[in-house]
């Protein structure tokens, strides 16, 4: 089946059989869907939905024109489609009439409440690691909203932001040893350029996230109270997180303490988060 851009199943109206085809000499004309005689009723069925999801792919069409346009991007978009495997933010990858690419992210504000405050805190490490690294490929490069703004609230309250794309190699899984040596030295690399970084300026988009004494807490609560009725099936992992208790709390202790510097940190240290 021919797709869109988004991934939106298409048909020219010329392509999809008309109701003649669906005659006893051309049953299992639809073999994958296990139809081979479906009544008049069932044809009309499948025709209204085909034309629903043609308009429904219109409408998202129409909408990322629209959004892109808010952004001070000075070329003609001829293509956007999903990108990346992603579990927190919708992502498209955007491009331009030149070959220039493009990408365009819906924040997910069930995760960020403020995404105004979150990309102040992208954009000022990002500037952060442009001057003191190098080279421009070590950063991301946002592009404006035509206000001058590096997130866009369109008509239904959504903030989006765009970037430019930068080609290069993604892994899920390492290929080799040199793989998880490579990864090591990129997210220490990250923190050697930010050890200067005045953290006291930034935005804690998720209060007490990597707190894991609160987190700790959070969890005896949830045993305490058994609302989905797992916890005896799940009592072999439950005492062995608990036996961790204590070795689990010992950063936060030392930060708390002020032994432990407050720093940038990247905390989501996995290899597809890096380029």
């Amino acid at each position: 089946m021919p797709n869109n851009a988004n991934g939106n199943v298409l048909y020219r109206d010329d392509d999809f059989p008309t109701e003649g085809d669906f005659s006893e000499k051309n049953e299992g004309i639809f073999p994958e869907r296990n139809i081979k005689k479906p009544n008049t009723c069932i044809f009309y069925i499948i025709i209204v939905l085909y034309k629903i999801e043609q308009f429904l792919a219109r409408e998202t069409d129409m909408q990322l024109n629209e959004i892109i346009s808010a952004f001070a991007v000075e070329e003609t978009i001829v293509r956007h489609e999903n990108f990346g495997g992603g579990h927190i933010n919708s992502t498209f990858k955007v491009t331009a009439e030149s070959g220039r690419k493009y990408i365009l992210q819906r924040i997910n504000q069930n995760v960020f409440s403020d995404p105004v405050a979150l990309m102040g805190n992208v954009r000022a490490v990002s500037e952060y690691i442009r001057c003191h690294s190098d080279g421009e490929r070590r950063s991301l490069e946002f592009v404006p909203t035509a206000q001058g703004d590096f997130c866009y609230q369109d008509e239904e309250g959504v903030y989006w932001r765009l970037y430019r794309y930068v080609d290069g190699l993604c892994l899920d899984v390492p290929e080799c040893d040199e793989d998880f040596y490579q990864s090591a030295v990129a997210f220490g690399q990250f923190l050697e350029w930010l050890k200067g970084f005045p953290v006291e300026t930034l935005y804690e988009p998720i209060p007490d996230f990597h707190n894991t004494p609160y987190r700790y807490l959070q969890l005896k609560e949830a045993i305490e109270k058994n609302g989905a009725g797992r916890c005896e099936s799940a009592r072999r992992e439950i005492e062995i997180a608990l036996k961790l208790e204590e070795a689990a709390g010992v950063l936060q202790a030392m930060r708390e303490s002020g032994v432990l510097p407050l720093r940038v940190t990247h905390n989501d240290t996995k290899l597809n988060n890096i380029l």
